[in-house]
């Protein structure tokens, strides 16, 4: 599938038929911060496992403030091969295969929130930027700049 701006549209109906996508590709689909994600994608070896391929999505906190519903993002890591999983299981994930599990907080999580989850599951938790940035590169990115920990949450609410 290609990623293309407006441009092609604009000489498709100009041409009178469909045009290259290749010239109108898009390449800095996520605001530049990763570029060629959607050609990574695209051109990625056919059998190869998705991007989030054994990876568990735990999602904490309140996703309907940012403009996207918790529903809509569990579909889009679903797409990208993840499984989710709702914060009352209690998994034993090594069990199952997972490589890594992923806690995924909302903006609006209150300190008081990342220290139970840090409690509940022995992980640091990361901002939910590392999935959405992670999916446009088509990459998966280091998780060290995307953590948030109880004493980040403080500095920003004061």
């Amino acid at each position: 599938m290609w990623i293309v701006g407006p441009s092609w549209v604009a000489e498709s109906q100009a041409a009178g038929h469909w045009v290259d996508e290749e010239d109108h590709e898009l390449h800095e689909f996520t605001g530049g911060a990763h570029e060629f994600g959607p050609k990574r994608s695209r051109c990625s070896p056919r059998g190869q496992p998705p991007l989030l391929n054994r990876h568990w999505i735990v999602f904490v906190g309140s996703f309907s403030a940012g403009g996207i519903s918790q529903v809509k993002l569990e579909e889009l890591v679903r797409a990208a091969g993840a499984h989710v999983v709702k914060g009352s299981q209690n998994l034993n994930l090594s069990s199952l295969g997972a490589i890594q599990y992923v806690l995924v907080c909302s903006d609006a999580i209150t300190a008081a929130e990342v220290g139970l989850v840090q409690k509940k599951w022995k992980q640091v938790p990361v901002m939910l930027s590392w999935i959405l940035d992670s999916i446009g590169g088509y990459t998966l990115l280091p998780k060290e700049r995307y953590r948030i920990t109880v004493e980040d949450v403080q500095k920003l609410r004061r």
